[in-house]
C-alpha cells in the first residue's frame, strides 16, 4: 500500500483562468482546500486571484493551484512521498498575461497609502495577480520571464510520466463542453449537464480584459 500523497496541480503563467478552475472544482465538491462559502474570503477580488497552496506543503489539498510551481517543480517531482497525478496548464497569449500582471500591479499600488508605497519601494513584494520575478513595467521584461518559467516547467515535467493538459484561455470561458473534455481526467464522474449548469453559474466572461 502506497503512503504517497496524491496531487493534481493547476499552474502556468497565471492570469489565464486558474482561479476560475479552482472555483469550479470547489463547487463540484472536489478537494481544493476551500468550500463555496470560503472562496471569496480566500481570493483577491480586485485582481481575480488567490486560492493558492504551495504544492507539497503540510496542508496542501488534493487539487492545488500555484503559478509559482515552476520554481520548485523539480523538488516536488523528486520527492518519494508525493505523487503528481496530473498537471493542468491554462494557456493565454503571453502579451495579454504580462499586460494583465502589469495592470494589476499598477492598480494595487494606486490603492496603497503613502506609507505603504514607501515600504513597497524600499522592499518590493509579490502583489496578488501582479508581476512575477520582476517589478519592471517595461514591455517585454515580464513576457520573457514568464516564457522562461513555463519552458523550464515543461522541460522538467518531460522527464517524468506525468500527464499534462493544456487549456486555452479565454476560449475555455465560453465553451463549457470543451472545458469538460479537457478536465475529464478528474470530472468525468460528473454528468455533462451538471457541469454546464455549474459552469454557467460561476463563469464571468465580463472579467476578461483585452489588452
Amino acid at each position: 500500500m502506497s503512503n504517497k500523497k496524491n496531487h493534481v496541480v493547476v499552474t502556468g503563467t497565471g492570469r489565464a483562468g486558474t482561479t476560475f478552475l479552482i472555483e469550479l472544482f470547489t463547487h463540484f465538491g472536489l478537494d481544493t482546500g476551500f468550500t463555496p462559502d470560503t472562496l471569496v474570503d480566500n481570493s483577491y477580488q480586485h485582481a481575480n486571484a488567490g486560492l493558492e497552496y504551495q504544492i507539497g506543503s503540510d496542508f496542501c489539498p488534493y487539487i492545488a493551484k500555484d503559478p509559482s510551481f515552476c520554481d520548485y517543480a523539480e523538488e516536488i517531482f523528486a520527492r518519494e512521498d508525493l505523487f503528481i497525478e496530473h498537471i493542468f496548464i491554462p494557456i493565454r497569449d503571453i502579451n495579454s498575461v504580462a499586460a494583465s500582471r502589469r495592470h494589476n500591479e499598477k492598480e494595487h499600488i494606486k490603492r496603497m497609502s503613502f506609507k505603504e508605497k514607501l515600504c513597497f519601494i524600499t522592499k518590493p513584494y509579490l502583489i496578488p495577480g501582479g508581476l512575477l520575478g520582476t517589478h519592471s513595467h517595461t514591455k517585454g521584461v515580464q513576457e520573457a520571464i514568464l516564457i522562461e518559467k513555463l519552458f523550464g516547467l515543461l522541460l522538467q515535467v518531460s522527464q517524468y510520466h506525468i500527464p499534462v493538459t493544456f487549456i486555452q484561455f479565454p476560449y475555455m470561458m465560453s465553451h463549457p463542453e470543451y472545458l469538460y473534455q479537457k478536465l475529464s481526467p478528474i470530472v468525468s464522474h460528473i454528468p455533462l449537464a451538471d457541469f454546464i449548469a455549474i459552469f454557467r453559474k460561476i463563469a464571468q466572461e465580463n472579467l476578461i480584459h483585452t489588452y
